[in-house]
């Protein structure tokens, strides 16, 4: 675009025209470094969101196929005690239990020979667990 002034009324004309070029902002590429850090936060979003649906799937096949997850959740259905709920993993595994969750099953598994390895404090508790799930 190009205009004049009329009669030289302003000795710097090129001045007046070229006054807005400051409120335009420079016509330069893209800064590289603005794109890389716009670039390597959308990747980290992106992972963390396929993280979390990848554990969250993880977590729901495991909880559905897992012979702990019954165990905890048969625990759960009976109201054990958190810490009584150890004690019964602990004993599952010592007894070395392929399927921990078999001890609300087969009450066979707490019998009195079984249960005489174990300290007479958990013994006595395990016994009353025994007897209030199977009387």
């Amino acid at each position: 675009m190009s205009f004049s002034l009329p009669g030289g009324i302003l000795a710097d004309q090129a001045r007046i025209v070229r006054m807005g070029d400051r409120f335009r902002g420079s016509t330069d590429a893209i800064d590289v470094e603005q794109l890389a850090t716009f670039a390597l936060i959308f990747t980290m979003l992106a992972l963390v969101l396929w993280l979390a649906t990848a554990g969250a799937k993880l977590l729901s096949r495991f909880r559905r196929t897992s012979p702990t997850m019954l165990f905890w959740e048969l625990c759960q259905a009976h109201g054990i005690h958190w810490r009584m709920r150890w004690q019964l993993w602990l004993f599952a595994l010592a007894s070395r239990l392929d399927n921990p969750a078999r001890l609300f099953v087969e009450p066979q598994l707490l019998n009195d020979k079984v249960l005489a390895a174990w300290p007479v404090a958990h013994r006595q508790k395990i016994f009353q667990l025994r007897n209030e799930m199977f009387s």
